[in-house]
């Protein structure tokens, strides 16, 4: 197993933890950092995670950091088509990462948040129902689609700066 496999599938059990647990999806907002370290990822000092939550009404999606942009900008915009149109009443919020700011999208927990290992590896590796994508994960970056909710940007990407940039797009 890779590096970026170990971290996505410390990011898909830190989120279903979240979702069965709200004590734990506390930590995980409160300190995604010190959850995440714990569970055995390495995330370089300096770096700082920040977790935005999804709801009905809202769905937030990161963008590769400045320098991996053109190589994954394919990917970023397939999974931005995918989630236009929005419903309306449904916000967008879209964070650029950088070098020193890592945003990790917490999904809306699906009705039934009991994951068999095929969808739980869906999750973690892109099978069907979920898009996994260098995008977002801690040392690249990776979006996640849960089940077929809106988009579940599981973000925990490489390099983020406090100037994170914070677009907001709403359907009318």
């Amino acid at each position: 197993m890779t590096e970026g496999d170990k971290d996505r599938v410390i990011i898909a059990e830190a989120i279903a933890k979240a979702w069965k647990n709200d004590g734990d999806r506390q930590k995980l907002v409160k300190d995604p950092k010190g959850v995440l370290t714990a569970a055995g990822m390495k995330i370089p000092a300096g770096v700082n995670v920040t977790v935005v939550e999804n709801t009905p009404e809202l769905v937030n999606i990161s963008v590769p950091r400045a320098d991996l942009y053109e190589a994954r900008k394919i990917v970023f915009l397939g999974e931005l088509e995918r989630l236009l149109p929005l419903p309306p009443g449904v916000a967008m919020h879209v964070y650029q990462n950088t070098e020193k700011e890592r945003f990790l999208v917490l999904p809306v927990k699906p009705a039934d948040s009991t994951l068999n290992e095929d969808e739980l590896m869906a999750v973690v590796g892109g099978g069907s129902g979920a898009n996994v994508n260098d995008a977002v994960n801690v040392n690249e970056g990776a979006n996640v689609n849960v089940g077929g909710n809106v988009n579940a940007g599981v973000n925990v990407n490489a390099g983020v700066d406090i100037n994170a940039a914070a677009v907001a797009f709403v359907a009318t």
